[in-house]
């Protein structure tokens, strides 16, 4: 468990897995049932296209989506000509991603003990999940675990060390205070690349590539687009761009060993 994060690890997890339900239940479109907003989310999609289409498995093997939420990415997946199979810990998630997917398996699981048998699947999606989990190098073992040798997996969680993180913890901290408390809550874990990348590396993954997903307000689109032809610059000696201190949230892509 973080030092940060004061609750018990399964009421964490289990208050989230409440809120995607109510996420679920309340209806409307895919961004807002995710909990994105519609530009969020396409660029979420954009990212996971553009890494699969960069460093696509080895086969038009079956892809597991971890955390599928609606089925969205499911849906992406198949057009690309993959053979998606769809899982999350939201009932009502699924039963979302029922309406939406087009035959495309779902099923429930938990990240943390994943019901499938070793070295099943060729590649592996994870989108905005890690960061609702209080630690993750279980769920990064079942990960490894469940893909074939050489598969691709392609993550994106909250970035630790950026503009977005900073502002956010100024501003939490300043409405807490007004509650009369001493610190926010904390809403969801966000973990730097290096954090990510050494978890990874012990649970039997070689980090591939990072990039940064960029989100901006309305009216800096050309920020954003201006970012993504910047990140092949790296800090040097490292995968890392050089300024993924801008980006709300990062990629990374792994081969399992």
């Amino acid at each position: 468990m973080t030092g940060f994060d004061k609750k018990p690890k399964r009421d964490f997890e289990a208050d989230w897995r409440a809120r995607f339900d109510r996420f679920a239940a309340r209806g409307g479109s895919e961004a807002t049932v995710s909990g994105w907003s519609e530009h969020g989310l396409a660029r979420r999609m954009r990212a996971i296209s553009l890494c699969v289409e960069r460093h696509p498995p080895q086969s038009r093997a079956k892809i597991v989506d971890l955390g599928c939420g609606t089925g969205i990415y499911c849906d992406t997946l198949k057009q690309m000509g993959y053979q998606p199979i769809g899982a999350d810990f939201s009932l009502g998630m699924l039963k979302r991603a029922q309406e939406v997917t087009a035959d495309v398996p779902l099923c429930a699981a938990d990240l943390n003990a994943l019901p499938f048998r070793d070295q099943q699947f060729g590649g592996l999606v994870n989108v905005g999940v890690l960061q609702h989990l209080s630690t993750i190098d279980c769920a990064l073992s079942e990960m490894s675990r469940v893909l074939e040798p050489g598969a691709m997996a392609y993550i994106i969680t909250l970035n630790r060390w950026s503009f977005h993180a900073v502002a956010a913890s100024i501003l939490g901290t300043l409405r807490a205070w007004r509650k009369g408390q001493w610190r926010p809550q904390k809403h969801a874990v966000r973990r730097s690349v290096g954090v990510l990348r050494a978890e990874a590396s012990t649970a039997g993954f070689v980090h591939i590539e990072t990039v940064g997903l960029y989100l901006f307000p309305l009216g800096l689109g050309w920020l954003e687009s201006l970012l993504d032809r910047c990140d092949f610059l790296k800090m040097p000696g490292s995968k890392r761009p050089v300024f993924l201190f801008l980006a709300n949230a990062y990629q990374v892509v792994l081969q399992r060993r």
